[in-house]
């Protein structure tokens, strides 16, 4: 059997368990649910990826569902997705612009 790898700090084994792929798009590499959902444990705990990534990037914890906004539905990075606030801003946005 392989040795376990370990990760000196939560970003290291976030950064490890992905992969950039072009147009700035990072995939998850790691474990997935049965459900589809992508999932990491560090120090005792699951979380879901995309509501930590999304958390990393805007600063504050998702509200509802967190979906890429890009398009592909395999993108964990935090800046193409959206939660439920977000989405709520951008039809705003969009209505306000006659879209």
């Amino acid at each position: 059997m392989a040795p376990r790898t370990t990760y000196p700090t939560l970003q290291a084994k976030v950064t490890a368990l992905t992969r950039e792929v072009e147009d700035g798009h990072l995939e998850w590499t790691g474990p997935i649910a049965s459900g589809g959902r992508q999932l990491l444990s560090w120090a005792g705990r699951t979380h879901l990826v995309r509501r930590l990534l999304f958390e990393q990037h805007y600063g504050r914890p998702p509200t509802g569902n967190v979906l890429p906004a890009c398009g592909r539905t395999k993108c964990v990075a935090g800046r193409h997705l959206d939660d439920a606030l977000t989405r709520a801003q951008h039809a705003r946005a969009y209505a306000a612009l006659g879209l």
